[in-house]
């Protein structure tokens, strides 16, 4: 974000609302207008420019799709973030697949709305994580690439917007994924397409019943088929978009098991590709670090035991060895509740 003053349009919600995101943009050179309804947003859309809507998903009506569908045909350019509570996840998504670039769940921590805003105006609509490496293997397909991403984005927003501990998951799992390859010394090639695989992974779960998803405790049979199918869901529609069609088979493959009990086809050992071996071990990882419905998050050291335990079962033990090297090496890459450093560090030299 830049020194310039940034014109904020906020959707009419609750004082209380007002009040606090007033107070967390004072400090991020914005200018904040408060619209008091639908009606009068659009109005104001239409006569002044914004760079940024806030709306809050859990205003009474309807009245949040037709201002949405407004600011994208009068307001291309602006920006639109969402703020949600647990009532607002329904709208939530729906917002999110009618454009608006990214979310905030109430109550927001000190600083998270204006690092949001940071990041939704600090150039394209994708987040950073969803931009193109500067690879020049892949300059024949950017453009086209960049325009579905942009697409498949929203779809993975969508998805994780229905379930609130999985917020930003998929850009982990990318981050611990692509920190992967690099280290195993896969090709530039090959990295870009494990990360980009990685974004996407889960984006099959937009076909799970949110009850589901929000279930607390552990899921019974009938609802884990839901789950095992999010790999295939997922995979058929990457299939469709013809650009992603690799990535579509590391998607489908990532909860193959070393040992051929994973799914969805029962690939064992190196008929499953790498990058699948690859976002499975990042998958893991952040799925340990981070709390879930059915456990708390595990510690650093916790985490890497259980590497280390299924290594040569359900994890490659060539990529769960290169997941503890890479955690000793970098434990300030790790994205914890609270980092835990030494413990990694310790376990790391323990099996050197």
């Amino acid at each position: 974000m830049n020194a310039e003053l940034i014109n904020v349009l906020v959707l009419d919600a609750e004082p209380l609302l007002h009040a606090s995101i007033a107070t967390e943009l004072a400090d991020s050179q914005a200018a904040c207008t408060m619209a008091s309804g639908v009606e009068g947003a659009c109005e104001l859309l239409r006569t002044r420019p914004f760079d940024a809507l806030i709306v809050d998903t859990e205003r009474p009506g309807p009245g949040v799709a037709e201002l949405l569908t407004t600011a994208a045909r009068v307001a291309p350019d602006c920006r639109v973030v969402l703020v949600a509570g647990a009532e607002g996840r329904d709208g939530l998504a729906q917002g999110i697949m009618m454009g608006a670039e990214d979310y905030v769940e109430k109550p927001f921590k000190p600083g998270e709305l204006a690092e949001v805003l940071h990041k939704v105006l600090g150039g394209t609509p994708s987040a950073a994580a969803w931009s193109l490496a500067d690879d020049g293997t892949m300059q024949w397909r950017r453009e086209p690439t960049r325009a579905a991403l942009a697409a498949v984005r929203q779809l993975v927003l969508a998805t994780e917007a229905r379930d609130p501990l999985t917020r930003r998951h998929h850009e982990h799992v990318a981050h611990y994924a692509t920190g992967l390859a690099e280290l195993i010394g896969l090709s530039r090639a090959q990295v870009e397409s494990i990360r980009i695989a990685a974004l996407v992974h889960d984006v099959g779960k937009m076909s799970v019943p949110i009850h589901i998803l929000l279930k607390q405790g552990r899921l019974n049979s009938r609802e884990f088929e839901y789950i095992r199918r999010h790999p295939e869901v997922g995979a058929d529609l990457l299939a469709n978009l013809t650009l992603f069609k690799d990535e579509a088979d590391l998607v489908r493959h990532h909860h193959e098991s070393w040992d051929g009990r994973g799914y969805p086809d029962g690939l064992a050992c190196r008929e499953i590709p790498v990058g699948a071996r690859i976002i499975h071990v990042a998958d893991a990882m952040d799925g340990m670090l981070m709390s879930r419905t059915y456990k708390r998050a595990y510690s650093t050291e916790e985490m890497l035991s259980e590497l280390i335990r299924c290594a040569g079962t359900q994890y490659d033990r060539d990529v769960a060895s290169a997941a503890i090297r890479w955690c000793a090496e970098h434990p300030d890459q790790l994205i914890l509740p609270v980092t835990d450093a030494a413990s990694a560090t310790r376990i790391a030299a323990s099996v050197a």
